[in-house]
This record gives structure tokens, C-alpha cells and sequence, in this order.
């Protein structure tokens, strides 16, 4: 991918020394591993927080409350926070923050088949006066090394024989035109001795993915290690690049050219585009004006 983060603009002219925020202090790291470079988002000035039944709001310990679904209130939430912010003299710079999966059902009205037992908050942004842009060999210096100790076992999730069963219940669906796509996942646990940023770090350093972020968002992090780009938009503009289809990396370029080559000849790798480009221009249109929405680039 050419391009990974759109950063916003930084000051040429940085003063104080760049160091990581004190450990307990939310902030958030992006990093473009294509380009190897990122920015560092530190010293937050308000918080967001939404469950499935309110929005909240925190500047300097001035809160605001809305209840009912967080969606309705959240542009207005992210206007507050930078007029609060603005009111009490401080100068806001950019949000960062998190959107939790279970969102999905303050769109789509249906039951859960799990629990939520991890308590996250489903919305979860600050606003952060300072933006520093980092490079690699900064990073490398910056971020502590991991201690070496290995986490796991991961423990967890289905067992085989209960994903297969899900796999044929998800096939017999499909067939009878009840589903379109099914996400089967599991969710499987590890211990962690060390420190979850080095370890991110290291896992960032060597994927070289465009769209790595780590974010200490106060409680807990989410270390994000993406290839593709969700969402941008641009004015009016809203697009989407999925990604599907995988093939290692040769060994040597023509190793490289022939497995390109397999990927794009692949019957099920373009099945499986194909499938993910109809999902996002049906969820694109949704929002956007009748036929406005266009596939402009395609398997590339």
C-alpha cells in the first residue's frame, strides 16, 4: 500500500525533549510501517466514554451526560470537548480513541449470543494537545526492549469440534439464503509478564503494516497491527480499501512475482474480494446518496 495514517500538520519547531507519557497516562502511537514513520499523541485534555445506554463527556473534571444510544450524541460530545477544552485556555490538537465491536448493536437491533464480561466501554476517545511526529530509529531508541520472558499459553474459545459445527451451521445458512457473510471467531487469552508496548513495538517493527497503532486509552490497551484501511473521508468523500486474500513473501523477487501471480489467478481469493467489496458498498450506501456509490479501483 502506498500510503498508510494521513497525519495531520506538526510544527516544525518542537522544544521540549520527546519522551513516552508517564505509564498510566493515555496516550496514543501511529505508526505508517510503510514509511516508518508515525506521531505520538500525548497529554490528554478530555475523555469520551460510551456504553450501550450513554455517552459521557470529562474536561478537567467538568462532566456531561447523555443518555440513551451514544451515536445520536457523539458529534455533539466531540464539539463540547473541543469548546471545554478551548473555555479553560488549554489548546486542543486531535482526537484518538477506540470504537469497541458490540457498537454494531447501537445500529443493528438483534441479540447477542455472548456476554459481555470484559466490561470495556464501547466508546472510548480523548482529545490530546500534543502531536509529535517519530521515526523508526526514535521508536527503537524510545520504546523499552522486551524482557524476553514468552506469554501464553493462549487458552480459550471454541474447541475444534465446536468450530466445525459452526462452520457447517454457517455453510447450511448460507444456502438457504439466510447470510451473506458470518465472522466466526473465538477469543483466546494469554498472560502477558512484560510490557505491552515493547511487545507491540516488536511485532510493529517487523509487520511494516501502514495502519499500526498502540493506544493506552486508560485501563487498557489495543495494540493494532492493520494492513488495510477501514474508513477515510475527506469532506464528502467516504471510502473504503478491504483486503482480501493472502500469500507469503518469496524469498527472492521472482519467488515474489509467481506467488502474486497465484494470488491474483486464485478462484477463492477473488471470491472472497468480491465478497467483501458487495458488503462495503452495501454498508457505504447506507449512508450515501442513490448511485453515488462507485468501485473505482479493483484487485489491485
Amino acid at each position: 500500500m502506498a500510503q498508510g495514517w494521513e497525519f495531520p500538520d506538526i510544527p516544525a519547531t518542537v522544544t521540549s525533549p520527546l519522551a513516552l507519557p508517564a505509564r498510566g497516562e493515555p496516550f496514543c502511537l501511529l505508526y505508517d510501517g510503510v514509511a516508518e514513520r508515525g506521531i505520538i499523541l500525548s497529554g490528554p485534555l478530555a475523555s469520551i466514554t460510551g456504553t450501550e445506554t450513554s455517552l459521557s463527556l470529562d474536561v478537567a473534571g467538568n462532566q456531561r451526560f447523555w443518555p440513551g444510544n451514544p451515536l445520536d450524541h457523539l458529534d455533539e460530545a466531540f464539539a463540547a470537548a473541543v469548546q471545554g477544552a478551548r473555555g479553560l485556555g488549554l489548546k486542543p490538537s486531535c482526537f484518538a480513541g477506540a470504537f469497541h465491536y458490540d457498537l454494531r448493536r447501537c445500529i443493528e437491533r438483534f441479540l447477542s449470543p455472548v456476554t459481555d464480561d470484559m466490561a470495556f466501554p464501547w466508546i472510548r476517545w480523548f482529545l490530546f494537545a500534543a502531536v509529535r511526529p517519530v521515526g523508526k530509529d526514535t521508536l527503537t531508541h524510545l520504546i523499552p526492549r522486551p524482557d524476553g520472558h514468552a506469554s501464553g499459553p493462549f487458552i480459550g474459545g471454541l474447541d475444534r469440534p465446536a468450530f466445525e459445527a459452526g462452520v457447517r451451521r454457517i455453510v447450511q445458512l448460507e444456502y438457504a439464503g439466510e447470510v451473506y457473510q458470518v465472522n466466526l471467531t473465538r477469543r483466546m487469552e494469554a498472560s502477558l509478564p512484560g510490557d505491552p508496548l515493547a511487545l507491540w513495538w516488536r511485532l510493529a517493527a517487523r509487520a511494516r503494516a501502514p495502519f499500526s497503532a498502540y493506544l493506552d486509552l486508560g485501563g487498557f490497551q489495543v495494540l493494532s497491527l492493520s494492513p488495510e484501511r477501514f474508513l477515510r473521508r475527506k469532506g464528502d468523500l467516504v471510502w473504503t480499501e478491504p483486503i482480501k486474500g493472502t500469500v507469503p513473501r518469496g524469498e527472492t523477487p521472482e519467488l515474489d512475482e509467481a506467488n502474486l501471480a497465484s494470488l491474483l489467478a486464485g478462484e477463492k481469493e477473488a471470491a472472497e474480494l468480491d465478497m467483501i467489496v458487495d458488503v462495503s458498498r452495501n454498508d457505504l450506501g447506507r449512508m450515501a446518496l442513490p448511485g453515488e456509490v462507485r468501485v473505482t479501483a479493483h484487485r489491485e
